[in-house]
C-alpha cells in the first residue's frame, strides 16, 4: 500500500512520469520519420535564452522539453494512477485511512480525507529535536525545537577554550577532587591530569552471606540485600560463601519420639537429634526383670510414670522364725493369724523371733489384735504397728538400726518401750496415739530432737518418757498427707527439758495442747495453716489455750498459710516480754485469741496478725502499743445473756482503723457480749473512721416464736468522727449507748432490727448526720448533741427517733417507709420534717418547724404554747383517712380535751369543747376569730383553754391557736395549714383530724 508521499517522493515519481512520456513520445517520432522520413528541421527554442522557459504552455499538469529539432515537446506531469491538482500541479494518489497520509513530520497532523486527499496542518505537541543540550521541546510552525540548557555540551568545541564536555556538562579544568562533582550519589568523583574522572562506586563488603550490595541512587549507602539463601531449606555458609541444606533439628521438639519411657530427646548444637535417658531405672526396658532395676516405667497421659519394683518380701508365722532379707529393700510382714491352739487371731511377730534386713531400706509390717512381743530385729529401717482389739506393747531393746516407728491404721495404743536411739515417730491414718519411752543413751545430748510425722491424725496423742531427767530438748512436726492433722498433745513424761516446738509441712494442723515447759514455736517453714490450741475461730467451738497454764511465750512464729494462736486465758504481759521475743502471725490472714482476766499494760510485740479475737471474764484493759498489722477486733459473744465484763482498748492504731465485730457463738439463744471502750492513738483529725458489725456467724439467732436478741455492754469510741454500724442475724442492741466525743456522723445498715439507745457527745453538738437508711429492720437512737443543720434519715422500719436539746437549729428530718416515730425535746431547733411514706408520729417540741405528712395518715402533736414554737404543716390532710393534730391535754391546759367542728355561733354546748374547728364562717384576722369564740365562752361561762382552727381569709391558709381564756381571752398561733387554702377545703377537716392525749 502506498503512504503519503513526501516532496521529494513526489519529485522522484513525477521525474519517472516524466521519463516515461519521453519514451513513449520518441517512440512516436520514430515510427513517424520511418513512414514519412524527416520533417524539416526547425529551431526556434533551441534559440531561445531558456529553451525550457520558452516551451511553458503554462499547464501545471504537463512537463514542457524543448526537443533537438527545436520544436517543444510536453508529457503528463503525473504517472498513471494519479491525480494531478490544475491549480497546484500537485501529484496525489487517493488514500484510505490517516496512516496511509503519514509525511514522517512529528510536528503534523496528516490525516485522510472523505474525498481520499491526504491533508497536514502543523500542531503543537511535545516533541525531541535530537538535541541534547535543549529541553522543553515542542513543535510549532511544522519543526521540532526547545530552549537551550545553560551550560550544556555535546563536544569539547561546545566549551570555552579552558573546559571540557563531560557528561553534557562544561566542566572546568580541575586541580582537586573538590573541583569535581557530577551531582550523582553512587560515583567517586576525583581529579586526574586536571580532568575529573568518576569512578562508580565499590559497594562489595566482601560478605557472602550479605548477599551482592548495591548503591542507593539517592543516599550513596551502599545496601545489601540479606541472606541469598532459601531461608526454608538452607543456611549460608560465610567460609565456603555457599549455600548449604539445614540440619535435621533446630529445637528439642524437633527430636521428640513421644515415649515418655525414653527420656527426653535433645536437638545438640550440629542439628543432630540425641536419644533421652530413660525415665526410670529400668535401663534396659526390661522391668523388675532387669536385676539392677529398682521400678520399671508405664506411658502416662503426660509423663513417665515410674512404679516401684515389689520389694523382697517374707512373711512370720506362729512359729519361731529367723528371717534374713538381701540387700535390695525387703518387706517383712507380720500378720495376724488363727491359732487352733489358742483358739483366736493372734500375732505372727512374737518374742523371739529374729529379722534382719541387710542393706537396703527395710521395712517391717507387723499387726496386732493386743499383747506384747520382745522381737529381735536388726537392721530394719521402718517398722509400721497396726493396733487392734486392745494395746500392744512392743519391747525394743532388741531392736537396732531403726529409724522410724509408726502407728499404722490402728485402732489403739501402741507402745513401743526402750527405744535405745531417738527415732522418729509417726502417725498414720489413726485417732489412737504412740506411746514411747527411751533409753539413757537416746536422749543424753543437749539439743535431742524427736521427729513426728502426721497423715493423717484426727485426734492422735504422742506421749514420750527419757530414762533421764536429759530429755528431748525440742520436738517437730511433719503434717502430711491429704488433709488436716489434729493432734490432741505431745509430752514428755519424767523430764523439763522439752522448750521448742517446729512445725512444717503443707497440710493445715492444729496442735490442742503441749507442755507447759515448750515456750518457743517455730511454723515459719508451713504453708498449710498452723493452730496452736483449740478452735481457730471459723466456727463456734469453744476455744482452749496450747498451755494447761498461765506460761510466758518467748517468741511464737507463724508461716504461709492462715494461723491461729489460741491463748484462751493464759496471755499475760510476761509473754513476748523479753528484748527479743515477738508473736508472728508471718503472711496469710492470722489469728489470736485471748480470754482477758486482768489489765496488761505492757507493750506488746504483736505483728502480723490481722484478727485479734477477744472476751473478758473479768473488766481488763489491754494496751496495744507495738501491736502492728489488726484488720480486725472480734469481742466473741457467748448465749445466756448480758455480760457484766468490760474490756478497753487502748492505743489502737492503724489506717484504717481495725472494725470492731460483735459476733455470737452461732446458737439459736440470746448474745451477750462484753462492754467495749475502743481508744485509738494518732487520731484527733477529722476523718478518723470505725465500722462496728453485730452478728451471729450467719445464724438466725430466733426459731420460730422466740425473741433473742444481740445484747452490747456500752460502747465508747472516743476520737472517732464516723462510725458505721451493721446489724444482722438478729436484733441488736446497745444497752447504754454510744459514747463518742467527736462523732460526726452515724451510718447504721444491716437486716435486723438495730437499737442504739443514746448518742453521746459531751455536749459538743458535733453530729452533723445520722443515716439508718441502710437498715432493713426497725431503727433506734436517741440524741442530743445535733450540730446546725444536721440531717437525720431512716429506713424502711419502724423506726424512732429521740432528739433531745442541743442548741442546734436547722435540723432536716427524713423518716423512711416504715411506720416511724419522731420525738423532738429540742426547744431551739427550727427543723425541717418530712415523713415518710408510713403512718408516722411526729413530736416535734420546740422551734418553728416546717412539717411534710407524706402520703398517709400521719399524726402531729403540739405541746408548746408560743408563737416561735410553731408548726407549719404543708401537707395536711383532711377526712376521715386524713392527718390527725393531736394535742397534748396537760401542755396546753386542756381539762379534757372534748373535740367539736362546725359553726360555733349559737352553739349551746361549746361551753366544754376545747378543741374546736370552725367550719362555714372565716375570719380576716385572727382578732376577729378570737372574738368569735370569746363570745362563745362568755355565753357558756366556761373558764377553759382552748385550741381552734379558723380558716383566715386574708392569708387563705389554716390557723390553729392557742386561747387562754383566764388571760382576757389572749390567743397565739401556734400552728397553719398552709395546703388549705380556700374555706371549702377547710370545711373538710373533721372530728376525725383532731384528738388529744393525757
Amino acid at each position: 500500500m502506498l503512504g503519503l508521499m513526501t516532496d521529494s517522493n513526489v519529485r522522484l515519481r513525477s521525474l519517472r512520469s516524466g521519463v516515461a512520456r519521453l519514451g513513449t513520445s520518441f517512440g512516436v517520432f520514430s515510427v513517424l520519420v520511418f513512414l514519412t522520413g524527416c520533417p524539416p528541421v526547425t529551431n526556434d527554442c533551441n534559440t531561445a535564452d531558456d529553451p525550457a522557459a520558452s516551451c511553458d504552455d503554462n499547464d501545471p499538469c504537463t512537463v514542457n522539453t524543448c526537443l533537438a529539432d527545436g520544436s517543444c515537446g510536453s508529457s503528463p506531469k503525473c504517472a498513471a494512477g494519479e491525480d494531478c491538482n490544475t491549480d497546484t500541479g500537485e501529484c496525489t494518489t487517493a488514500c484510505a485511512d490517516d496512516a496511509e497520509c503519514d509525511d514522517g513530520n512529528e510536528c503534523t497532523t496528516d490525516t485522510c480525507g472523505a474525498d481520499g486527499v491526504c491533508s497536514s496542518e502543523n500542531n503543537t505537541a511535545d516533541c525531541d529535536d535530537g538535541d541534547l543540550c535543549t529541553d522543553g521541546d515542542v513543535c510549532g510552525g511544522g519543526t521540532c525545537s526547545g530552549d537551550s540548557i545553560d551550560g550544556c555540551c555535546e563536544v569539547d568545541a561546545d566549551c570555552a577554550d579552558t573546559e571540557t564536555c563531560e557528561a553534557n556538562v562544561c566542566t572546568p579544568g580541575c586541580t582537586s577532587a573538590g573541583d569535581c562533582d557530577d551531582q550523582l550519589a553512587c560515583t567517586d568523583d576525583s581529579c586526574v591530569n586536571g580532568v575529573c574522572t568518576f569512578t562508580q562506586k565499590d559497594c562489595d563488603n566482601g560478605i557472602f552471606c550479605d548477599g551482592v550490595e548495591t548503591c542507593d541512587d539517592v543516599t550513596g549507602d551502599c545496601v545489601s540485600p540479606g541472606d541469598p539463601c532459601d531461608a526454608a531449606t538452607q543456611d549460608c555458609t560465610e567460609a565456603t560463601g555457599t549455600c548449604d541444606a539445614k540440619p535435621t533439628c533446630t529445637t528439642d521438639a524437633d527430636c521428640a519420639d513421644g515415649v515418655f519411657c525414653n527420656g527426653a530427646e535433645t536437638c545438640n548444637a550440629a542439628g543432630d537429634c540425641i536419644a533421652g535417658t530413660r525415665a526410670c531405672s529400668d535401663a534396659g526396658g526390661a522391668g523388675c526383670t532387669d536385676a539392677t532395676a529398682t521400678e520399671f516405667c508405664e506411658e502416662g497421659d503426660t509423663a513417665a510414670v515410674c512404679t516401684p519394683c515389689p520389694s523382697p518380701s517374707q512373711d512370720f508365722t506362729l512359729g519361731q522364725d529367723n528371717l534374713v532379707g538381701t540387700t535390695g529393700d525387703d518387706v517383712f510382714n507380720g500378720p495376724i493369724e488363727f491359732s487352733p491352739g489358742a483358739g483366736a487371731q493372734i500375732e505372727t511377730l512374737q518374742t523371739g523371733d529374729k529379722a534382719t534386713g541387710l542393706a537396703g531400706n527395710d521395712t517391717l509390717n507387723a499387726t496386732s489384735n493386743g499383747g506384747a512381743a520382745t522381737p529381735t530385729i536388726d537392721g530394719i529401717e521402718t517398722i509400721n504397728v497396726s493396733v487392734f482389739d486392745g494395746g500392744f506393747a512392743l519391747a525394743a531393746n532388741k531392736i537396732t538400726g531403726a529409724t522410724n516407728v509408726n502407728s499404722v491404721d490402728s485402732t489403739q495404743l501402741l507402745t513401743v518401750n526402750n527405744l535405745p536411739n531417738a527415732v522418729g515417730l509417726g502417725l498414720m491414718n489413726t485417732d489412737s496415739g504412740i506411746t514411747a519411752s527411751f533409753d539413757a543413751g537416746a536422749t543424753a545430748g543437749t539439743a535431742d530432737n524427736l521427729a513426728i510425722t502426721l497423715d493423717p491424725v484426727q485426734a492422735g496423742t504422742v506421749t514420750v518418757t527419757p530414762a533421764a531427767a536429759s530429755g528431748f530438748e525440742s520436738f517437730s512436726i511433719a503434717s502430711t498427707g491429704t488433709g488436716k492433722n489434729t493432734l490432741t498433745n505431745v509430752t514428755q513424761t519424767a523430764s523439763t527439758s522439752l522448750v521448742k516446738g517446729t512445725f512444717t509441712g503443707a497440710q493445715a494442723m492444729e496442735l490442742r495442747r503441749t507442755d507447759n515447759t515448750v515456750v518457743t514455736f517455730d511454723g515459719s517453714a508451713m504453708t498449710g495453716a498452723l493452730t496452736l490450741g483449740t478452735g481457730d475461730g471459723s466456727t463456734a467451738a469453744a476455744y482452749a489455750a496450747f498451755h494447761a497454764g498461765n506460761v510466758n511465750i518467748k517468741t511464737m512464729t507463724g508461716g504461709t498459710g492462715n494461723d491461729m494462736f489460741v491463748f484462751g486465758t493464759t496471755f499475760n504481759g510476761n509473754d513476748a516480754s523479753g528484748t527479743t521475743e515477738f508473736i508472728d502471725g508471718g503472711t496469710g490472714t492470722d489469728g489470736m485469741q485471748a480470754t482477758l482476766s486482768s489489765s496488761i499494760g505492757s507493750v506488746l510485740p504483736i505483728k502480723g496478725i490481722e484478727n485479734l479475737f477477744l472476751n473478758a471474764t473479768a473488766t481488763s484493759s489491754l494496751n496495744m502499743t507495738g501491736v502492728t498489722g489488726i484488720a480486725n477486733v472480734t469481742i466473741d459473744g457467748a448465749s445466756g445473756g448480758p455480760s457484766t465484763d468490760a474490756i478497753t482498748l487502748l492505743n489502737i492504731s492503724g489506717s484504717p482503723l481495725p472494725s470492731l465485730d460483735f459476733r455470737g457463738d452461732s446458737s439459736q439463744a440470746a448474745q451477750g457480749y462484753d462492754a467495749i471502750t475502743y481508744q485509738s492513738t494518732g487520731t484527733g483529725g477529722s476523718g478518723d473512721a470505725l465500722t462496728i458489725t453485730i452478728g451471729n456467724r450467719g445464724k438466725a439467732l430466733n426459731a420460730s416464736g422466740t425473741t433473742n436478741g444481740h445484747t452490747v455492754g456500752a460502747l465508747t469510741v472516743p476520737f472517732i468522727e464516723n462510725l458505721t454500724c451493721t446489724a444482722s442475724d438478729g436484733p441488736a442492741t446497745v444497752t447504754t449507748g454510744i459514747t463518742a466525743s467527736t462523732l460526726v456522723s452515724l451510718t447504721a445498715n444491716g437486716s435486723s432490727n438495730l437499737t442504739l439507745n443514746t448518742l453521746t457527745t459531751g455536749g459538743t453538738d458535733s453530729i452533723t448526720s445520722i443515716n439508718a437508711g441502710g437498715v432493713v429492720g426497725n431503727f433506734s437512737v436517741t440524741c442530743a448533741d445535733l450540730a446546725t443543720g444536721a440531717s437525720l434519715t431512716s429506713g424502711g422500719g419502724n423506726d424512732a427517733f429521740t432528739v433531745g436539746d442541743s442548741g442546734s437549729t436547722s435540723s432536716v428530718i427524713t423518716l423512711g417507709g416504715g411506720n416511724d416515730t419522731l420525738t423532738s425535746t429540742d426547744a431551739n431547733s427550727a427543723d425541717v420534717i418530712n415523713a415518710g411514706a408510713g403512718t408516722d408520729t411526729i413530736e416535734s417540741d420546740g422551734g418553728s418547724d416546717t412539717i411534710s405528712t407524706g402520703s398517709e395518715a400521719d399524726t402531729v402533736i403540739f405541746t408548746r404554747t408560743a408563737t416561735a414554737d410553731k408548726n407549719t404543716i404543708s401537707d395536711f390532710t383532711a377526712g376521715a383517712a386524713g392527718d390527725v393534730a393531736l394535742f397534748d391535754i396537760s401542755a396546753l391546759g386542756l381539762a379534757g380535751g372534748t373535740e367539736f367542728v362546725g359553726l360555733i355561733a349559737g352553739v349551746a354546748n361549746v361551753a366544754t369543747d376545747e378543741i374546736i374547728i370552725l367550719t362555714v364562717v372565716g375570719y380576716a384576722t385572727q382578732g376577729a376569730a378570737d372574738t368569735a369564740i370569746n363570745t362563745q365562752i362568755a355565753v357558756g361561762g366556761a373558764n377553759l383553754d382552748q385550741v381552734y382552727f379558723y380558716f383566715d381569709t386574708g392569708s387563705n391558709t389554716t390557723k390553729i391557736i392557742h386561747f387562754t381564756s383566764s388571760d382576757a381571752g389572749a390567743s397565739t398561733l401556734i400552728g397553719e395549714l398552709t395546703n388549705i387554702t380556700t374555706q371549702a377545703a377547710h370545711d373538710t377537716l373533721t372530728i376525725a383530724n383532731i384528738d388529744s392525749r393525757a
